[in-house]
């Protein structure tokens, strides 16, 4: 017989759901890792045989699936959830937000807010986020320590920030952090106009022309609310969709957040350009709204989800997410008559990828994929008896249960315990943070 073949990393979960294919629960099967991809996917006996890894991870009380994927956050502003309880979203930006924004952000705050962040998003399951709040090179750099896959958009704005005070120079730093970046495995660019009602159309043709020229994908916030629509209808005689669709911004890596007003032209657009939405459950409610997932997905259109800002108060799990969402869609508060249970969990995987580019890498695990991995484990008590794997994670896992983490085959948690963070050191800075922002009122 052929001897054993020497890997990096073997797991031997009870329960395995790859996602893709679809509807699919393997019992007892182990994850061959080597040079930070999946290489083999095999019940644990043929496994056992076939390798010898250098760590071996028994994860025999587990639902091991891929991790998730956030594909619109802001946790650059971690360090200030909490500081208010807005009454109304236009009474926070304008009595919260903004102020604090100008007189408390800076290169530390990010870095530090950053750090935060991904050790919550860690500690819930997400492997992979996209980023579109205050950009710096303090977040990249606190990316690449931590070792979580994302995409950082460089944002712009018509108005002074601590970032900058013309949208030429955004469109600037933005630029000159692009090309900071490199050709780095985790991480990739993408721009994000935060307001479009607020960016003029010469601003809109230049980034036209640079997104264009560098492949770079657009984030941007859009029919979020009926009023945001009529805004835009009556200054620029058109609704946003529109707009972006006349200024060459609507294609097929355009990732829009919210679309909770879709009016049938709308879908129209959508199905003409096959552009991205990204669903944010908490975030609408807030709002008020729903974005109407069901009728997206039945014109063949990627839906998947985020947390959008945590300074307005909103976690950064997206186990939470994706139970509010199917709640919304039982509820009848959204148009999703159909939510299956697998479909759920798409969006939350498979489903973000696609959204960000990464498909053909990360959202399912797959051969040759990156072993983008996470673990939940089953308590005997509180989550037995488990009849169905997809169920269970749907309606009553918690993001506590997240016990093992890994990006690209490296782990980042472990029994809970986080790797590439010191989580005492993590929590004093925090302390001294809260101290500071007490002050400042």
């Amino acid at each position: 017989p052929m001897p054993p073949q020497k890997i990096d990393l073997l797991l031997h979960s009870q329960w395995l759901i790859p996602v893709i294919p679809e509807n699919q629960i393997l019992d007892n099967y182990s994850i061959a890792v080597h040079g930070g991809r999946i290489i083999d996917l095999m019940p644990q006996a043929e496994a056992r045989q076939h390798y010898t890894a250098a760590q071996e991870v028994e994860l025999g009380r587990h639902i091991v699936m891929p991790g998730l994927i956030n594909t619109h956050s802001q946790g650059t502003m971690r360090l200030l959830r909490g500081h208010s309880n807005p009454s109304s979203m236009d009474n926070w930006l304008e009595t919260y937000a903004q102020p604090a924004e100008h007189n408390l952000i800076d290169s530390d705050l990010i870095y530090n807010s950053s750090q935060l962040a991904m050790a919550e998003m860690i500690k819930t399951g997400t492997t992979c986020f996209a980023e579109m709040y205050f950009p710096d090179q303090a977040l990249i750099d606190a990316v690449r320590e931590v070792g979580l896959r994302s995409q950082i958009s460089f944002m712009v704005l018509d108005n002074p920030t601590y970032s900058a005070q013309t949208a030429d120079e955004y469109i600037h730093r933005g630029l000159h952090l692009y090309d900071s970046l490199g050709n780095h495995p985790l991480l990739k660019m993408a721009c994000a106009p935060l307001n479009l009602n607020s960016i003029p159309n010469p601003v809109m043709q230049r980034l036209s022309i640079f997104t264009d020229e560098l492949d770079l994908p657009l984030q941007v916030p859009c029919h979020k609310t009926g009023s945001e629509i009529e805004e835009s209808e009556t200054q620029y005689g058109c609704r946003p969709l529109n707009r972006l669709q006349d200024m060459g911004l609507l294609l097929p890596d355009t990732q829009l957040v919210h679309m909770n007003q879709i009016s049938p032209d709308d879908m129209q657009l959508l199905e003409l350009s096959n552009s991205q939405v990204i669903h944010c459950p908490v975030s609408s409610i807030k709002a008020g709204e729903s974005c109407p997932i069901d009728r997206l997905t039945e014109a063949n259109l990627n839906v998947s989800l985020g947390t959008e800002g945590t300074a307005a108060n909103n976690s950064l799990d997206l186990f939470e997410e994706l139970k509010i969402c199917a709640l919304m869609a039982s509820s009848g508060t959204s148009d999703a008559h159909n939510f299956e249970i697998h479909r759920a969990l798409r969006l939350a995987t498979i489903n973000g990828a696609k959204t960000l580019g990464w498909e053909q890498e990360i959202g399912s695990i797959e051969i040759g994929k990156y072993a983008d991995i996470i673990a939940l484990e089953i308590d005997p008590i509180t989550q037995q008896p488990l009849y169905n794997p997809h169920s269970q994670l749907l309606h009553n896992a918690k993001s506590t249960q997240v016990s093992h983490h890994w990006v690209a085959g490296q782990a980042l948690m472990t029994d809970r315990k986080l790797v590439s963070l010191n989580e005492q050191k993590l929590a004093r800075r925090t302390n001294t943070w809260h101290e500071k922002m007490l002050n400042s009122q």
